[in-house]
């Protein structure tokens, strides 16, 4: 559920309009239950290519948020058409996806960020931009929390959450620097799966589907990887 503030979309608005490479921009998202407080900033990576939310639970945007912003929420964010018909030409799958279709949900949002920087498009939060957000997930702070958290959610949401992290990386991320992050991504996500394991050992049932749809991952980051802007 989003709650716009009166000038939210002309902020965004005129943010792009005197940008020309903003492919997207997106409104600071403040919490619904708690108005006063970040819910997500834009979306940021460590060094084990973990995605979570800037500023999340804090009351001021980071300084340097801009400097770690990889890809904007997908709960909302304002798109620039010819960047859409950019990304979707350019390793949109079959079908010509803006949204990968095989994500169906989860990290889809993140996709999307990746693939209009590999464009050369820019991406921002427009701070002046407020909405209000109330979201069913609760901040994730280590793997030890993420397994508390998936107590709460469904065997979807932690099932495609998980497969879809895995796609992200193989179909986005460049071969150099994902052979240098190999050890921290494998650590992490081991880490993940011994959690998994003990607590909803029934998630890794997506397994096989992970699996099956690796020929078709491949091949987006085949196009992906070949229209890379220079």
């Amino acid at each position: 559920q989003i709650i716009c503030t009166p000038d939210a979309i002309k902020h965004l608005m005129n943010a792009m309009m005197h940008n020309g490479r903003l492919g997207a921009v997106a409104p600071l998202l403040l919490k619904k239950i708690s108005p006063r407080v970040i819910d997500s900033g834009g979306i940021e990576n460590n060094i084990f290519f973990r995605f979570t939310n800037i500023g999340e639970g804090e009351t001021t945007v980071p300084a340097n948020a801009h400097e770690r912003l990889v890809a904007l929420s997908g709960a909302a964010m304002l798109l620039r058409k010819e960047a859409v018909d950019d990304i979707v030409s350019h390793g949109g799958g079959n079908n010509h996806e803006f949204f990968d279709e095989q994500f169906i949900a989860y990290k889809e949002d993140i996709d999307v960020g990746l693939r209009l920087r590999q464009r050369g498009w820019n991406i921002a939060v427009v701070p002046q931009s407020i909405m209000l957000y109330h979201r069913n997930a609760r901040k994730k702070a280590t793997i030890f929390t993420d397994a508390a958290e998936r107590h709460r959610r469904s065997f979807r949401a932690n099932a495609y959450s998980l497969r879809n992290q895995w796609w992200l990386l193989l179909k986005n991320i460049p071969i150099t620097r994902l052979f240098l992050c190999a050890p921290l991504i494998v650590l992490m996500e081991c880490g993940k799966i011994f959690v998994i394991l003990i607590t909803h050992p029934n998630t890794l049932r997506i397994l096989p589907s992970f699996f099956t749809g690796l020929p078709r991952i491949f091949a987006k980051r085949r196009a992906i990887i070949h229209s890379r802007h220079r």
